[in-house]
């Protein structure tokens, strides 16, 4: 069931974003002004054909003006760019703002030409794909689990700040049961693993940068490669 209220405020925004009158909108989908008024209080909603026709007017998807999260992104346009590229709206917007010509982008686009061209190099570059390479994989060596987060989601949060609780407690002391010891055994073997991959992760995650930084200079070289002789 959708939301009135968020159908009439997503009717209201756009409408005042394309600066248009209430009767100026329910002349071009063939309603009267009171109609878009009353749609816009909240008072009726509109059928499915007049969503449609809003939907033209406003260039935006009818997931946005239903007020479902994964239609945020507002235009046709938009969307369909998102869809087909999987970028985020705010990743879209930052592209725009570096290659668009409009009054928000960079330098009111007086330098855009001279950014698309350096964003397209970039980008096209085999060595970029290299980079993105050597990211995936210190991506995937920063997201391993460690040994306690393992533990964490084999037991779930109450099971384990239990354990952890009577771990750090002088556990020699309380009264648990077998069930409780074993899992304390569980933990400290844990804490023991993770330790030891402590030192293996630091030599992982730095030889990854180096990696990093040397198919970032084969870019650059690529990019601008020596233009004198020495």
């Amino acid at each position: 069931m959708y939301d009135r209220e968020k159908i009439s405020e997503k009717i209201k925004e756009k409408r005042k974003e394309c600066r248009l009158s209430q009767n100026s909108l329910g002349k071009k989908i063939h309603v009267s002004g009171k109609q878009i008024s009353n749609y816009e209080n909240g008072k009726l909603s509109p059928p499915i054909d007049v969503l449609f026709r809003l939907c033209d007017v406003f260039n935006c998807e009818l997931g946005y003006l239903l007020g479902e999260e994964t239609y945020s992104v507002g235009t046709q346009l938009d969307t369909a760019i998102e869809n087909k590229t999987g970028l985020k709206k705010e990743t879209i917007d930052t592209i725009v703002k570096i290659t668009g010509t409009e009054r928000k982008c960079l330098e009111w686009g007086h330098q855009s030409e001279k950014y698309r061209t350096i964003l397209n190099n970039f980008l096209i570059s085999e060595n970029f794909l290299d980079i993105i390479k050597v990211m995936l994989e210190l991506d995937d060596i920063y997201n391993h689990d460690t040994a306690l987060q393992k533990l964490l989601k084999e037991w779930g949060e109450e099971r384990f700040n239990r354990t952890k609780n009577n771990y750090y407690s002088d556990y020699t002391n309380l009264n648990l049961t077998e069930e409780e010891c074993k899992d304390i055994a569980k933990f400290d073997n844990a804490i023991d693993n993770d330790r030891d991959k402590n030192e293996c992760f630091k030599r992982e995650v730095a030889f990854k940068k180096i990696e990093l930084q040397e198919s970032f200079t084969f870019l650059l070289n690529e990019l601008y490669p020596k233009k004198f002789s020495e």
